[in-house]
């Protein structure tokens, strides 16, 4: 791990009820007997299933990022930006099984961002509500980024030119495009396979994220969020929480499974 990323234990398992997980699992069963134990339990072992590693959020200025492309900001862009900028966070995040444990295969993990003491207005998230209906699971595709902070799947394939000169982004690759829209392209990968997310407080973003393939359990999950922010900040201070749920079967009794985790706090400079 770098020396940006920490990992967190699960705290004190809780009930939940949780009926998109409810729903996942119900669907995932009726096609996959063989995971489910006689009696009905679910198959897999529940008492805290498995850690977390989260990474620091990066912070890349939008506007840089089109120098870096070599696309001047159009000037009417520029006008309605005013004195704010549009700034790309980039969130990792991966669950690790324990040692030794059998984890259940359906799941549902939490992320939550929310800079504080900052005046900001989100734009733009992915993974975000129909992402699944665009994109096949585990699919990478090229989201276009617009220098006003809009985060898109585009209909066409953009069409990349070179990888952008001095800039890298954990599992995000960025190249310029030939897009009159879209100068800058991300190379990203859907790994789940329900999504919720939206906006949260100032500038903030959430994410309900759901799985459940066999492949992917333990995948590493890239979150991209892009805001507003007064082009005079320097550094945010954001604060992430995070939570784990699954789910076991008793006959007809269903049962939800969630685990908070530690929060944590991030001083976050930007680009």
């Amino acid at each position: 791990m770098s020396d940006r990323t920490v990992r967190l234990a699960p705290g004190t398992p809780q009930d939940v009820d949780d009926q998109v997980l409810f729903e996942l699992t119900e669907d995932f069963e009726a096609s996959s007997p063989e995971d489910v134990m006689k009696g009905g339990e679910t198959v897999g072992d529940l008492d805290n299933p498995f850690d977390l590693a989260i990474t620091s959020p990066r912070a890349l200025d939008v506007s840089k990022l089109y120098e870096h492309a070599n696309q001047p900001v159009p000037a009417n862009i520029q006008a309605a930006l005013g004195p704010k900028r549009a700034i790309l966070l980039v969130h990792n995040i991966t669950p690790f099984a324990r040692s030794g444990t059998r984890p259940p295969r359906l799941w549902g993990l939490g992320y939550t961002a929310r800079p504080s003491d900052v005046r900001a207005t989100t734009v733009s998230l992915l993974p975000e509500d129909g992402t699944g209906d665009k994109l096949a699971l585990g699919a990478n595709v090229a989201i276009g980024l617009s220098v006003s902070g809009s985060l898109a799947i585009p209909d066409e394939q953009l069409s990349l030119l070179a990888q952008l000169p001095g800039v890298s982004v954990e599992a995000a690759k960025l190249s310029a495009t030939a897009d009159a829209r879209f100068a800058v392209a991300l190379d990203w990968r859907l790994t789940v396979t329900h999504v919720q997310s939206g906006p949260l407080d100032s500038g903030g973003a959430r994410w309900n994220l759901y799985q459940s393939d066999d492949g992917l359990l333990t995948e590493h999950h890239v979150l991209l969020h892009t805001l507003l922010l007064p082009e005079d900040d320097h550094e945010i201070t954001v604060h992430v929480d995070t939570w784990m749920r699954t789910s076991s079967r008793w006959f007809a009794w269903r049962k939800g499974h969630h685990w908070d985790y530690p929060p944590k706090e991030f001083i976050v400079e930007l680009g």
